[in-house]
Formats: structure tokens, sequence, C-alpha cells
């Protein structure tokens, strides 16, 4: 296989990877999983993913109480400016961060 080749199927198979800080800590009727991610949607799916993960480890079935995503980053408009000035430019400016979104999720497990 080609260099070239390699690097492609290298970068389609990244970018359907996503990343989250995932944590789970224990409430007074059940459990709190917290996600923080660049994305909402990967926030969320790893987030459902740990706390499941966690339930099933103990032999037990996930159920969800209630959920809640948080966008805590820069402005959008912000945003959009500062990507189309870089575009524009050719310069990198980061508009995101690992902590863009937030997502609490609480559960029990049955």
């Amino acid at each position: 296989m080609k260099i070239g080749t390699k690097l492609v199927v290298s970068m389609i198979l990244l970018s359907g990877c996503c990343s989250a800080r995932t944590q789970i800590l224990p409430k007074e009727n059940g459990f709190l999983a917290l996600a923080h991610s660049d994305s909402e949607s990967c926030a969320f799916e790893e987030c459902q993913k740990k706390a499941e993960d966690y339930c099933t480890a103990r032999g037990k079935r996930f159920v969800l109480v209630k959920n809640e995503s948080n966008y805590q980053g820069m402005d959008k408009t912000a945003k959009g400016i500062m990507g189309g000035i870089g575009a524009v430019s050719g310069a990198y400016i980061p508009t995101s961060t690992s902590e863009d979104y937030k997502v609490s999720m609480t559960f029990k497990c049955k």
C-alpha cells in the first residue's frame, strides 16, 4: 500500500472517533456521569457508554434518569468569525477546546 493511501485510510478511521473526558460520580439515589468534549454528540455518546459499562460491570442494566447538555465554549458568532479569518489568512486559529460541551447524565443501575 502506498504511503498516501495509508495516510488517507488512517485519516478516515480517525475522523470517526471521538474523545471525551468522562467520569462517574456516586449520588444519593444513583450515579452521575459527566463528559467534556469539543463535540456535543461525542460527549453524550461517551457519557452514555461509560454509564452503561459501569452498570454492566456490576451485572445490572443502565437506566437513564435525566441528561443535560451545556455549551461552555467560545461565543459561536465569534468562533465563526475567527474561523473565517483563519481561512482567509491561511493561519491556524484554534476555536474549539475539549471543554466546549459538558454533558451530565443522572442514571441508576437496576
